[in-house]
């Protein structure tokens, strides 16, 4: 879960120890086991909510994009009217 968390952060945010010396939100892990041993699972329960928040922000993207389209159409059309008279 720490691994994701920073993922979600990325190298958008760096934390500056000294000087000129930063360190962004990197955790190094591995999940070692041997096979049958629910590696997946476990990785599948912690990337739910991840993968889930993306969905979510796809979907909203593409309606606020619908409804800027359907906008952007009356602007031009409205444009038009103008230009025209």
């Amino acid at each position: 879960m720490l691994s994701v968390l920073a993922a979600a952060i990325g190298g958008t945010r760096q934390l500056r120890l000294k000087g000129e010396w930063k360190v962004t939100a990197i955790i190094w892990t591995v999940i070692v086991g041997d096979s049958g041993t629910s590696k997946t699972p476990a990785f599948t329960t912690v990337m739910k909510y991840p993968h889930e928040g993306q969905r979510q922000s796809l979907a909203d993207h593409a309606e606020a994009m619908k409804e800027f389209n359907v906008e952007l159409t009356r602007y031009e059309k409205k444009l038009s009217t103008w230009k025209r008279d």
